[in-house]
């Protein structure tokens, strides 16, 4: 059949147009995709089956990459498959299978808490009766996690299907800009924990900040929500998201990490906002905002900055003076195993034996490792401590 298209007026944003899109069709299925991408053979029917066999079944397609700077389509069918997560700025990200999930075998639908959002099906039927998108988000950004959520959380299931595969031209940075600077991508994730995170919210406002900022109104997202009769957001992450490191009391201290001598705070120095820059680990004056001195002293023995994806603070370098980096928490112990003592408030890189110490720093300087000397610049404490016991990780003595 001819393809029939329609085009807004203006500028109207790739939620609104997405509503527009949907509302224009007359299919029972709808696909929503992205313009930068390559369909590869047979893309269509695996999805197709999964929406036929169960109408609350939303899908997406494994999506492969095509490289920006050549436009070419490798062959990704050895990369490993993964599925959607996301992490405490309420942005997605890609994390690995579960054992479980292996088992199935790489043909097998896979349960996604997420999705990236640029590629999914689902049932027209179903995607009004589950409330289409805020239409109160503006242009782009956080849209994909409150429709994954709600997916879940009211009664379907989110999938990523192996045997549809798309190519997706990933760029560099992101081509997006917005309306007179307005960072709409925060005022959208706030509307987003406002309806969505119950009481969990508080991590992010703790995580991101911004609490108090204007998000509009949300009282007809939170009347859907109520009249889908939808499970509670600790419900979506005991059964859809367990692998999310929740900052809460299992921990043994989460917040700043202050050294009260020089009133400087362990910060990630917006570090982790670059994707291929050093990820070194730095000080700043404390200013009680969370965001990028915002850690958790973790049950695993890690120090985590969950503002981006889940980064602990590494060394591997064991000689006095060494600086430190952030680097993907592997749950391996190793160079990313801690140690604190709630007396001597000395907070001790286990490997190498060193001390974290903030001697001769200034804002913005790089914190190092240095012998354990007991002196002022080696004591650190936490803005909320939840553990009771005097050495969290005895295993170092």
């Amino acid at each position: 059949k001819a393809v029939v298209s329609t085009q807004s007026t203006g500028r109207s944003g790739l939620i609104k147009a997405r509503m527009a899109g949907a509302a224009f069709s007359t299919g029972d299925l709808l696909v929503f995709f992205d313009a930068h991408v390559e369909c590869s053979h047979g893309w269509l029917e695996p999805m197709a089956e999964r929406v036929y066999l169960d109408e609350t079944t939303v899908v997406c397609p494994c999506i492969d990459i095509i490289k920006h700077d050549t436009m070419e389509y490798p062959n990704n069918a050895q990369m490993e498959i993964q599925k959607g997560g996301f992490h405490w700025g309420l942005i997605y990200k890609w994390i690995p299978l579960n054992a479980t999930q292996r088992a199935l075998g790489i043909t097998s639908p896979q349960a996604s808490a997420t999705m990236a959002g640029g590629l999914f099906a689902m049932s027209r039927n179903y995607f009004y009766q589950l409330g289409t998108y805020d239409d109160e988000m503006k242009i782009w950004g956080g849209e994909n996690l409150e429709i994954s959520f709600r997916i879940w959380m009211c009664g379907g299931r989110l999938e990523i299907v192996p045997c549809s595969r798309v190519g997706h031209l990933f760029r560099v940075k992101n081509p997006v800009s917005f309306p007179e600077g307005t960072d709409t991508v925060s005022r959208n994730t706030r509307r987003l924990a406002e309806v969505w995170l119950d009481e969990y919210k508080e991590y992010y406002y703790e995580i991101q900040g911004g609490k108090g900022r204007d998000f509009g109104d949300v009282s007809a997202r939170k009347h859907l929500r109520d009249r889908l009769q939808c499970k509670s957001f600790k419900w979506f992450v005991q059964n859809v998201y367990p692998e999310l490191v929740v900052p809460d009391d299992s921990n043994f201290a989460l917040g700043s990490i202050r050294n009260p001598q020089s009133n400087l705070c362990l910060d990630d120095l917006q570090k982790l906002d670059d994707e291929k820059g050093d990820k070194q680990v730095g000080l700043y004056w404390c200013h009680g905002q969370g965001g990028s001195q915002f850690f958790i002293f973790s049950k695993d023995y890690e120090i985590v900055a969950l503002r981006k994806n889940d980064y602990c603070l590494d060394n591997s370098n064991y000689s006095p003076g060494a600086t430190l980096e952030w680097y993907p928490c592997h749950k391996m112990g190793g160079n990313q195993q801690w140690a604190y003592d709630v007396q001597s408030k000395e907070l001790k890189h286990v490997p190498s034996g060193n001390c974290l110490d903030a001697r001769g720093a200034k804002a913005k300087d790089l914190v190092k490792l240095n012998h354990c000397d007991g002196g002022l610049t080696q004591q650190w404490e936490f803005s909320k401590v939840y553990s009771k016991e005097l050495v969290w990780n005895r295993r170092h003595k």
